[in-house]
């Protein structure tokens, strides 16, 4: 008995004949179902929906660790928005919520950015991430939203500072450092041009007493007045040697103190090279300084604000909702009158099978007329389940 109440697809007459039979259910629970839709959709429960923008700077952060390409821009805030979903974010959102005087767990937090009532997306095609929040209470939702997007570009750029801090310390040092290194080989090259510098001047002078004390010298002068006046240009020049050897040797002394109470000492033989190598050091690291003084507290974060959050609005649109309401009760309303259908039938076999005991006769299978397709077999009673009347 339970085979000849199988469904199984019919024929299109079958078909036609199922629907003109219950055409009513059909239409009278899709009209239920579409009023019951459009009555919840105008007076049911609403819910709202807010959106939060973070904008990802394009340059690079102060710290070094920034993104310059559209497609590091892209990634940075892919992990950015990865990194907004973490139980950290949701225990710093609790608490700032906390303090204004909405009582929201972290837990209840991950509750809901699961089932997508907060939601953070970074957009494919821009810098931008989206904190989304939905709830009944339009305040709420926006609250959400604005606040889960403050905490979160605190929590980063928070961190960010302190690399920032870390950056301008280590930039400090180095420059501190390469100063002294520079000024230590500058000092061995001051050393070693002033040592040229004596003897050059020493050499002058051997030169300039040989010439005072040569008697070949006097004898080329036979005027005693001449030869007077030469004798005290040289000793003029004599004097002038003397005291530029006396500074040189003065600087030279201070030098080579200067060297001595150095903490960092140098090959003289590499001086040369190591303070030209030193200079360029110090001018990179100073105008890296530079820039990151340019850049002030907040130039080189990661993430900034874009605004306030958006304006409270109706998290799905009437026709939205008729839509997908009305397909669900169309599905509904068949799957009922389909329903209808086989308890009606599987009803009239049973009469028929009761009739047929009390008359003490089972009536047999009327085998099928010649050219006529038989109907027997499993598909053959699906054809009479749905053709018959």
């Amino acid at each position: 008995m339970r085979r000849y109440l199988e469904p199984a697809p019919a024929e299109p007459n079958a078909y036609v004949q199922f629907l003109s039979r219950w055409w009513w259910v059909l239409v009278l629970v899709t009209l239920l179902g579409i009023g019951a839709t459009a009555a919840y959709a105008l007076l049911g429960p609403t819910t709202y929906v807010s959106t939060a923008t973070v904008l990802v700077p394009s340059n690079p952060t102060a710290s070094g660790e920034g993104q310059g390409s559209p497609g590091q821009v892209r990634t940075a805030a892919q992990n950015y928005a990865a990194q907004a979903s973490t139980p950290l974010i949701f225990d710093l959102l609790s608490a700032a919520l906390s303090q204004r005087q909405i009582s929201v767990s972290s837990r209840e937090l991950t509750e809901m950015a699961e089932s997508g009532r907060l939601a953070v997306r970074a957009a494919t095609s821009a810098n931008i991430i989206r904190i989304t929040a939905n709830a009944e209470d339009p305040n709420l939702a926006r609250t959400l939203a604005d606040t889960m997007a403050t905490v979160f570009v605190d929590s980063v750029n928070g961190g960010t500072g302190t690399a920032v801090q870390q950056t301008r310390q280590r930039l400090s040092e180095q420059i501190e450092a390469t100063r002294l290194q520079l000024s230590t080989a500058e000092l061995y090259q001051r050393q070693d041009e002033l040592s040229q510098q004596l003897r050059a001047e020493q050499e002058v002078y051997v030169h300039t007493l040989q010439l005072l004390n040569a008697p070949e010298g006097n004898a080329l002068v036979s005027d005693p007045a001449l030869r007077a006046q030469l004798n005290q240009t040289v000793r003029q020049q004599e004097q002038q040697i003397q005291q530029r050897i006396s500074d040189l040797g003065r600087q030279l002394t201070e030098v080579q103190t200067a060297i001595a109470q150095s903490p960092t000492p140098l090959d003289p033989a590499l001086a040369t090279a190591l303070a030209n190598a030193y200079r360029q050091q110090l001018t990179d690291l100073s105008r890296s300084f530079v820039q990151l003084e340019i850049q002030g507290p907040t130039g080189g974060l990661p993430l900034q604000r874009y605004g306030d959050a958006s304006e409270p609005l109706p998290a799905g649109g009437l026709k939205t909702l008729l839509i997908v309401g009305g397909g669900a009760t169309v599905a509904a309303a068949l799957a009922i009158a389909y329903l209808m259908e086989l308890v009606s039938r599987r009803r009239s076999n049973r009469a028929a099978s009761g009739q047929d005991v009390s008359q003490g006769s089972v009536p047999a299978l009327a085998a099928p007329a010649e050219g006529e397709p038989s109907t027997g077999g499993r598909k053959g009673r699906r054809r009479r389940l749905f053709s018959a009347g």
